[in-house]
């Protein structure tokens, strides 16, 4: 029998004995950190638009400023790569869209953005559709708000909400105080009045407590550190000057740990706050170079923040990503017909004092179960992953060391799911724990069994 750690055996206790018993130690500080991700991508830009595409489960890139220039380039991020995007049709070169995700018809949206053109100021008032490989015209007669507008998508209500603009009259420059909303069909004027006008502020849903928040921004020869909150028929004044006041900042709704996070502005503020509707707090640790007009979208399926370039001293081309230290990373591959696999459940990381899932998908019979292991490196003194030929599961490989072979999923059909909760305990923090699901398989080969791919869980806090 395989020795374990004193620290792990105690984990595996805690873990699978004392289930929903009391609270052991409470990590008292957030571990919510920024981390920098080396990637050759887009180059190196500001003010551009920045959304993740939960239906192709990917981010998407439009556009910016680079060296005075506008851009109309197109590029994904899948967690570990940047890639461009070619395809017929392009929205024109521009900076400062608006983009977000249409829940409902599961499509990036685009509106609005500046450009020059022959040498004047051009105010686009379009709005397009990215369906995960081309861009679709969809409307051109949107409001006139100019640029530094800031919108956000009401999942609750399927609208895109946007405010503000700075836009010139003759000689004159204004700032719009005008609230608009997209119902996926027509524009609608939805209030008049609200914050005081402004531009380059940002904007971010609340999906737990289902209001649009806005912070800061810019009027003319002023800026603004205030926050309201937008419930589809009012403003309301929520935070009259908690933050340093300041524009080009950019803010995100963190599904995990259901707080609107801000990053950035142009300020020497290089914080990042967290909003629960009533203050403001420090966030996390650490901070990426950039500080003012980067772009920042919330990755659902990985649990963080991804930013992207941005303005230090000069243009930027960085990729960082912030959230919990908590992980959950598939690796290798299953087998069977159809294929026994695994993936992390959604908004389930391993986080101290919750529940972490997985979900099993592709199990042939009626039961299914789970393995879990310390090491994806040695099972005992045989060197992972093991091939299971010789066991009659030829195709099928072991991936963890099983030190716990045998836990039985729940669920019915073809897709079960396995959960663990996670004790409030903050030695868990950094260990790291190997799941595999495996499933009887009568007549798939000589050995009557079937693997999944496995994944990595890496315990963190909030």
């Amino acid at each position: 029998m395989i020795e374990l750690p004193c620290v792990r055996s105690r984990f595996f206790s805690a873990l699978l004995l004392v289930q929903g018993a009391a609270t052991l130690v409470t990590a008292q500080s957030s571990n919510y950190v920024w981390s920098p991700v080396p990637s050759l991508g887009p180059v190196a830009r500001y003010s551009h638009g920045l959304v993740w595409d939960r239906n192709n489960r990917e981010s998407v890139l439009f556009g910016g400023q680079s060296n005075g220039s506008f851009l109309g380039d197109t590029w994904t991020w899948d967690g570990a790569n940047w890639r461009p995007k070619m395809f017929a049709i392009a929205p024109p070169a521009r900076a400062y869209p608006v983009m977000c995700y249409s829940a409902n018809r599961n499509k990036v949206v685009m509106y609005g953005g500046t450009s020059v053109m022959g040498g004047v100021a051009a105010w686009y008032r379009d709005l397009w559709e990215w369906d995960g490989r081309d861009w679709h015209l969809v409307a051109s007669n949107g409001p006139a708000l100019g640029y530094g507008v800031a919108g956000a998508y009401d999942s609750q209500r399927s609208r895109l909400v946007v405010f503000g603009g700075l836009r010139q009259s003759g000689s004159t420059w204004i700032v719009g105080s005008e609230t608009w909303e997209w119902d996926e069909s027509v524009w609608t004027l939805a209030a008049a009045s609200g914050p005081l006008g402004r531009s380059h502020h940002c904007m971010a849903f609340d999906s737990t407590r289902n209001r649009t928040v806005l912070f800061g921004g810019a009027g003319i020869g002023t800026g603004y550190g205030d926050t309201w909150e937008w419930d589809g028929a009012q403003w309301r004044c929520a935070d009259v000057g908690g933050q340093v006041p300041r524009g080009g900042a950019c803010m995100v709704f963190d599904e995990v740990l259901s707080r609107c996070i801000l990053y950035g502005g142009g300020t020497f503020d290089t914080n990042t706050y967290k909003w629960d509707g009533a203050s403001w707090e420090i966030a996390g640790a650490g901070a990426p170079n950039a500080n003012w007009m980067p772009a920042m979208t919330y990755d659902s399926s990985r649990g963080q923040s991804l930013l992207f370039g941005g303005v230090a001293n000069n243009e930027l081309d960085e990729t960082w990503v912030f959230g919990s230290s908590a992980q959950a990373t598939p690796y290798g591959s299953g087998c069977g017909q159809p294929l026994l696999a695994m993936a992390p459940g959604h908004l389930s990381l391993p986080i101290i004092g919750r529940s972490a899932s997985v979900g099993l998908s592709g199990i042939p019979g009626a039961i299914a179960f789970m393995a879990l292991g310390w090491s994806r490196a040695m099972m005992g003194p045989f060197p992972l992953p093991m091939a299971l030929a010789g066991f009659g599961m030829p195709g099928c490989d072991l991936l963890q060391s099983s030190e716990v072979a045998a836990l039985p999923l729940i669920g019915a059909g073809q897709q079960m799911t396995y959960s663990l909760a996670i004790p409030a305990w903050s030695g868990l923090i950094g260990q790291t724990l190997f799941l595999q699901g495996w499933a009887p398989a009568p007549g798939a080969n000589s050995g009557g069994t079937i693997t999944s791919n496995a994944i990595e869980w890496r315990i963190g806090s909030l």
